[in-house]
């Protein structure tokens, strides 16, 4: 189907932008029934949070919905859910 790539930094040689564009470049040579569809930035706020959070519940679930919120904004979940169904019933 394809892939989500995850926690790319903002600037420097592997920033987002740059690993974008060469990662769907690979995709359309060498991978043109598969495609990326989504890449997330390194989210600050819980870069660190396995560390930090303690095991606490509540640090856990507000931690867990900024990510959500970072994966919806970067990811194409529906292209993700269509391309998923498709193969599906490719397969039957």
């Amino acid at each position: 189907l394809g892939a989500v790539f995850n926690r790319l930094p903002l600037e420097g040689f592997y920033s987002l932008e740059n690993c974008k564009r060469a990662v769907s470049s690979y995709f359309e040579q060498y991978k043109p029934s598969q495609r990326p569809f989504g890449f997330i930035p390194e989210v600050p706020a819980i870069a660190n949070s396995r560390e930090t959070n303690g095991g606490e519940l509540e640090t856990a679930m507000k931690n867990a919905d900024v990510f959500v919120e970072a994966f919806a904004s970067h990811v194409d979940v529906r292209g993700i859910l269509d391309a998923a169904a498709t193969a599906s019933s490719e397969l039957k």
